[in-house]
């Protein structure tokens, strides 16, 4: 009876071996596994800031697994994602949306200087609100058109500027061209 009790507790105590195994084993792969995403991710940025830098000379930053990134040079200044920003070297004239989500922004100061903006989150009042406050700092309008997407034209001096409202996605675009 002993040797019956013995042959039952011992496959028992291998079952037991064999869990804490198969835990130690699964704790492993899922460690290991984020390690690699998280090195990936690095790797992968590291690359991208690489082609970014080289190609376009100056600063890049990718984050956030290339969902955000941005790049610095002495006639270009965009950023993408989270690391979108109302352009420093925007002209004072122009007002900073106070709504929405900025998804881009973007300056060129070769040549002609030019500045876009993207605001994720915007609503048709918004637009309105927005054209509005750019009659009230001087700019005239050159066109307006309201159809399934809003677009307005203006002038101010020699400066040229277009923004547009798409409702379907909820996105505003700010394009602003400086003239000569």
């Amino acid at each position: 009876m002993d040797q019956d009790q013995n042959i039952v507790t011992q496959p028992q105590g291998n079952k037991k071996i064999i869990i804490i195994g198969i835990v130690v084993v699964a704790v492993v792969l899922v460690v290991g596994g984020l390690m690699y995403s998280f090195l990936g991710d690095k790797v992968g940025e590291n690359v991208a800031e690489n082609i970014l830098e080289n190609q376009f000379g100056g600063s890049a930053n990718v984050d956030d697994g290339g969902k955000s990134f941005s790049l610095k040079n002495e006639n270009i200044n965009l950023g993408v994602g989270s690391a979108a920003t109302w352009p420093s070297d925007m002209p004072s004239d122009i007002p900073k949306p106070t709504f929405g989500v900025m998804t881009f922004s973007g300056s060129v100061l070769e040549g002609e200087k030019g500045w876009q903006v993207v605001i994720s989150e915007a609503t048709q009042d918004d637009f309105s609100a927005y054209h509005s406050n750019l009659l009230s700092a001087g700019w005239k309008d050159q066109g307006v058109f309201q159809s399934e997407i809003g677009v307005i034209q203006m002038t101010k001096e020699n400066n040229n500027l277009v923004a547009t409202y798409n409702p379907q996605d909820k996105t505003f675009e700010l394009i602003i061209s400086v003239g000569k």
